[in-house]
């Protein structure tokens, strides 16, 4: 089970946390989100996204990314938030999804939305794609 943890109560999340993924196969993570003092983050009536970039682009100390080849959310069977008092959710990605993919280096977010809010839990991290 991957651990997330937020750095402070609760801010812009960490930028850690490396997804391998293989082209072709059924990927899934287990994921709590927890702060920094070791408590749970509660999702219970958020709507947890996760989205992957294929582009970016910097620009001095600017990064701008567009393009998302996978974009979902809780609303979707491929984020799943099985214990949201205990800030456990799982993300699946089948076999179709991971194919249409090219091996490269992209990068994800793992976010929620809660009364009109984003909170990151993961930003920017790298999310590569193999053979």
């Amino acid at each position: 089970m991957a651990m997330v943890s937020l750095p402070h109560d609760p801010m812009i999340g960490f930028k850690r946390n490396k997804l391998d993924v293989v082209r072709g196969k059924y990927n899934e993570w287990a994921i709590e989100a927890i702060l920094s003092s070791g408590a749970p983050i509660d999702l219970t009536g958020a709507v947890v996204h996760f989205t992957v970039w294929s582009k970016r682009k910097v620009r001095e100390q600017e990064l701008t990314y567009w393009d998302p080849i996978i974009d979902v959310s809780s609303n979707d069977p491929e984020v799943d938030v099985t214990d949201p008092a205990a800030g456990l959710l799982s993300i699946k990605l089948d076999r179709t999804t991971t194919e249409a993919i090219d091996p490269a280096l992209y990068f994800y977010d793992l976010w929620y939305e809660e009364s009109g809010l984003r909170i990151d839990l993961i930003q920017k991290a790298e999310f590569r794609v193999q053979e």
